[in-house]
């Protein structure tokens, strides 16, 4: 699991944004980033996935971005920086429940099997997680991927149902 910044500029011009926790492949580069190190992972159509990788985080990095900061205003103290931005369109961030994505839900029920019953019945197949020594009740799976909205309705139909969501976190394919 990592914290995940993510833009994607849609094909209608608008942009979609979100920062979450998000389970990732362990085939992902992203993955293997630890530590006081961040990594940044670009999608191009003609490059493919391409990775900056390198110390980010941390107390050492933190104060050498800080000292860094000090000596620019001392070297700018009595210059004028001028600061400005353009005012965008209303609708140029799109919703980020309009982003599809699949979810790791886990819940709980007085009843498995009409639980699961009535989750596949909202979702399809879906696949069925468990730990050891779960407590009784305890349910867990990971959705198709589909739009976030429409999750976020099939769940709230499902705890109407006696599926009771204690939490998600969506699935990346990053």
């Amino acid at each position: 699991m990592k914290l995940i910044g993510m833009v994607k500029k849609l094909k209608n011009g608008k942009v979609q944004i979100l920062v979450c926790p998000m389970f990732l492949p362990r085939e992902s580069q992203l993955a293997n980033v630890d530590d006081v190190f961040n990594g940044i992972l670009v999608r191009g159509d003609a490059t493919g996935d391409v990775v900056f990788y390198g110390r980010g985080a941390g107390k050492l990095p933190t104060a050498s971005a800080v000292v860094a900061d000090v000596i620019d205003c001392v070297k700018h103290f009595k210059a004028r920086k001028y600061l400005f931005w353009e005012d965008g369109s209303p609708d140029y961030v799109e919703d980020y429940r309009e982003n599809e994505t699949a979810v790791f839900v886990r819940g709980r029920t007085d009843d498995d099997a009409l639980a699961f019953k009535n989750i596949e019945n909202q979702f399809g197949r879906v696949e069925r997680l468990s730990r050891k020594n779960a407590p009784a009740g305890e349910i867990a799976f990971a959705t198709p991927k589909m739009k976030e909205k429409t999750i976020q309705r099939k769940l709230d139909f499902l705890s109407g149902l006696g599926v009771e969501i204690s939490g998600t976190i969506r699935i990346g394919d990053l």
